[in-house]
């Protein structure tokens, strides 16, 4: 059985800034849209595991960005089940240039779900084993938790749950996290530099017409820890590390 995945991507226009750089959210997409492409090759994606009540949950991601593509090109993704962290299934991804460069490298945590205590449970309980791929990696770092915000944090944003933030899960899709969060930032704040990672942990979900309000510290000169939070309950929704050039 092949253990890796590829495909090659063309770039959309709307997937660009103004400063012609492809935008962070388009990854996060991008990795999402193969990591479940790849798991229905393999049987164990949505359809599968339905007739088993379990699913998959995007728990954790680390990407690190080398350089950026320009509107135009074509990329190519690959991407492969690692191996276990706990109850954790890491799957890791690696994004090509038209040069053939890599540009990107991810990696991912998932947790497999019972639908019916919704809880974490371990991926033996699959009827069909994984086949992991330890011997390649693009990042070695594994799911850790992201430090709270201390009481010098600031509210940067406050978002309304509405119908284009909701995806066929009925809930926020990460990739539109990733858009809250790069709105956090003034224009100003984007030029003559540009986001080399993006560390996110999801620990809640988002529904419709809930109400998300975003936080900020400097964690140093070039790094910004944030929290979300469902304003009514005040559970933590997402934390996040973004880090500059």
């Amino acid at each position: 059985m092949v253990k890796t995945f590829e495909k090659q991507q063309k770039l959309s226009v709307y997937e660009f800034d103004s400063e012609n750089k492809l935008k962070a959210n388009a990854l996060f997409n991008y990795i999402q849209d193969i990591a479940a492409e790849h798991a229905e090759s393999l049987y164990v994606g949505r359809k599968d595991l339905e007739q088993w009540n379990l699913f998959w949950v995007l728990s954790w991601v680390k990407v690190k960005i080398l350089s950026y593509p320009k509107f135009g090109e074509s990329i190519r993704i690959k991407t492969w089940p690692k191996r276990q962290h706990r109850l954790f299934s890491l799957r890791d991804l690696l994004f090509y240039n038209q040069n053939d460069e890599v540009f990107a490298k991810v990696t991912t945590a998932w947790l497999l779900v019972n639908a019916n205590t919704m809880r974490a449970t371990s991926v033996e309980s699959l009827p069909i084993p994984i086949n992991y791929h330890p011997d390649e990696e693009a990042l070695s770092e594994t799911p850790d938790k992201i430090s709270a915000l201390t009481e010098n944090k600031k509210l940067v944003f406050q978002k309304n749950i509405k119908y284009s933030d909701i995806d066929v899960n009925k809930h926020v899709n990460n990739a539109k996290y990733v858009e809250y969060l790069l709105d956090c930032y003034s224009k100003s704040e984007f030029e003559n530099r540009w986001i080399k990672e993006i560390t996110l942990s999801f620990l809640a979900e988002a529904k419709f017409d809930d109400t998300i309000t975003i936080f900020r510290e400097k964690l140093n000169e070039t790094s910004d820890i944030f929290e979300a939070f469902n304003k009514d309950s005040q559970k933590i929704i997402f934390k996040a590390i973004i880090d500059w050039n």
